[in-house]
This record gives structure tokens, sequence and C-alpha cells, in this order.
């Protein structure tokens, strides 16, 4: 049976979850911000949290009431009959978000609901339910939007980027919803060549193997929240998984990273090799203008330094050298450049044909894809 169910996102980043929902077979699609309501079934449930790029959870709303006062804040919660999603031997953990001018502290209102949980099922079945901070059963968010709250079960645990892969990180690592996010409004889909032009730690151009062979990017993950719930059906689960296996594909074409640093280049090989094959990916010691691709049709991203927590010198120097490289260096290509610094983003004289407003570990940045004649 249907049912409503949120993905939750960075800002910034709500049109390509959006589509990547709708390839999911998701219906009745709502944009909200850093968000997508959806309706689907358990099956959707589990497809989601496996297979979406740029999702951070995916989040199921159980019930909505208002709450002005902390009798109707306890009471709605006691009477509500939380055994259908869970059995009294799991931990909890209640957080709480919004905004409420009816309650002084979130502390406060996480005590109380707690209270009511805990209280529910002390009478009913005599026992209660502990409550644990640190890797919770079941994870529990309590939204508040003026009176109204809306108790959401999450059902994904963890945040969705911890995919797995990824043990060892770099100064500044970007987050891997954001990587997918950038391929993905890139335009690459595996059917040409593939540059992460200042690779880092790996996580781009990991992002961008991933989406060229069809894996789904939570595969190696087995801690999901849903997998703790009353009604968990263990076969679909599996049959899930076996199914977009069977979808993998192989990806025909050259994929490159490039750093000048050797620690980082040997950070990204033994991060991307829980993925993908030691040498289908070629790493690269040098400068980011050093490789010059053999073809005239292929995808780019680059993640230069902004100045905001890396400060090398010669910022300006280095962005004109970007734009000299884009011009002469790679023709035929569409590249998308993320930064947070508008003055230096300025030095990269061509008009982008992509520009969106998003968020890089809490850093409002612009990305920009252009494509070079």
């Amino acid at each position: 049976m249907d049912r409503e169910i949120v993905a939750t996102c960075f800002p910034g980043f709500e049109d390509v979850l959006e589509n990547e929902i709708v390839a999911l077979g998701g219906k009745n699609l709502s944009k909200r911000k850093s968000a997508i309501s959806f309706m689907g079934d358990k099956e959707i449930i589990y497809r989601a949290n496996l297979s979406l790029r740029t999702a951070l959870r995916v989040i199921i709303p159980i019930l909505r009431f208002s709450a002005k006062r902390d009798k109707e804040l306890y009471d709605k919660l006691f009477y509500f009959k939380w055994e259908k999603y869970f059995t009294k031997d799991r931990s909890i953990f209640i957080d709480v978000t919004g905004t409420t001018t009816n309650f002084n502290h979130t502390n406060y209102i996480a005590m109380r609901a707690k209270d009511a949980i805990v209280d529910y099922y002390r009478k009913k079945f005599g026992e209660r339910p502990s409550v644990e901070k640190d890797n919770p059963d079941i994870k529990i968010t309590l939204h508040f939007k003026n009176d109204i709250c809306t108790v959401y079960l999450n059902t994904s645990g963890d945040s969705l980027h911890k995919r797995g892969y990824r043990s060892l990180r770099g100064e500044a690592p970007i987050n891997e919803t954001v990587a997918a996010a950038l391929v993905l409004m890139s335009g690459f889909d595996g059917e040409s060549d593939f540059i992460d032009l200042m690779c880092g730690s790996g996580t781009i151009v990991t992002e961008a193997w991933l989406i060229a062979n069809s894996i789904a990017p939570n595969l190696l993950r087995d801690d999901f929240s849903f997998k703790n719930f009353k009604d968990f059906d263990e076969n679909l689960f599996e049959s899930i998984k076996k199914d977009l296996k069977s979808k993998e594909r192989e990806f025909n074409h050259k994929m490159i990273a490039i750093d000048n640093d050797p620690k980082m280049i040997e950070i990204a090989q033994k991060n991307s090799q829980k993925v993908a094959n030691s040498d289908s990916i070629k790493f690269i010691i040098g400068e980011f203008d050093s490789y010059k691709p053999d073809n005239e049709k292929g995808f780019a991203v680059i993640n230069p330094p902004y100045g905001e927590r890396l400060k090398p010198e010669g910022l300006i120097d280095l962005y004109k050298r970007i734009d000299f490289h884009m011009k002469r260096g790679l023709k035929g290509y569409s590249i998308g450049v993320i930064t947070s610094n508008e003055e230096l983003s300025k030095e990269i004289r061509m008009k982008p044909f992509v520009k969106k407003t998003l968020f890089n570990g809490g850093i409002e940045c612009s990305y920009k894809v252009y494509k070079i004649y």
C-alpha cells in the first residue's frame, strides 16, 4: 500500500533528487526546500535507500498534530500505537527540528517525547525501549512548523552519504551526495569519457564511476534503520538488491582522475578500489592541465580551492589557468566548476549553460557547467 515518503537533500539539489525519484517510480511528487515528498510502497522505500545518489535520508511521516501545550504533546505521543512500527526491545533516539514558539527548548521537547513513548510501552507491555544516542535501532524526528508537529521515522539511519567505500579522507573532502549531484548536473550519463580535474580523495570520480556503471550507491551498506522495523521484509530487500545488481553495466570509456599531491592520489585509489577495479580508473599525479584528452567529447568536473578551508596562494592565477585549459585543452567537453568565491569564478570568462546555487559542507557555492566549442 502506498504511503507518503520524504527524501531529504542539501539545499540546491532538489531538482536532481526529483529526477532520481521519478526514475525510481515515485508517484505524486512535491518539491520542498531540501526535500522531495512522494508516494510509494515498502519496495520504493528500500529502493530509495539503496539507489538514490543525492538523498541524505529517506523518512516517513507517521503522525501529525497540533502541539501548543506540554499536555497536547505528551498525550498525542502517548496514545499513538507505536508497536505498529517497532517492538519494545528496540533502542530509540529522538531529535527535534523546525521552529515553534510554544516550547522554549528542543531538548525539553525531545525529553517529553521520550517520556511519552517509553511510558506507552511500559504501560502496555510492562517493559520500555532503551534510549541510545549512538547507533540507535530507531530514529524518530519531531519536526515543528508553528503549532504543527510532524513525527517522522527515519528509514535510513545514518546519512546516505556514508556509502561505505571512503575509509580515507583528504583535508576538505566533498560529501558523496554533493559529488554525485555535480556529476549528474554536468550531464554525464556514462556514454563518454569523464575527467575529475582535481580529484583530492577521489569522491567525485568514484561517484562518476558508480553512475557510469549503473551501480546503486549504497549496496555496500547494511545498516539501514528500516531493517529494525516490525514489518521488515528481508526476502523483498534481498530481491531488490539482486535486481539492482542485474542492472549494472560495463563502462567502455575513459575515466581519469588528476591531482598534484601524490598522497591524495594514493588515498583516492584506495577509496575507489572498494567499488571499481584497480585499473578501471586512471589516476594521474600532476597538474590539472597536464592531461590532454585524445577525443573531443566528454565531461569533466573540477572542485578547485575556494579560499575558505584551504588557503593556497595565487588563487586568481589558478582560476585563470582553469579558464585557459578549458578553452584550449578541453574542446568538446561539458565542464562543471564549483566554487564559493564569485570573484574568482569571474576569471572563467565564459557563459555557463547551467548555473545553480547550492551548499557544500555548509558553504554556499555556485555550480556552473560550461560547454566548450
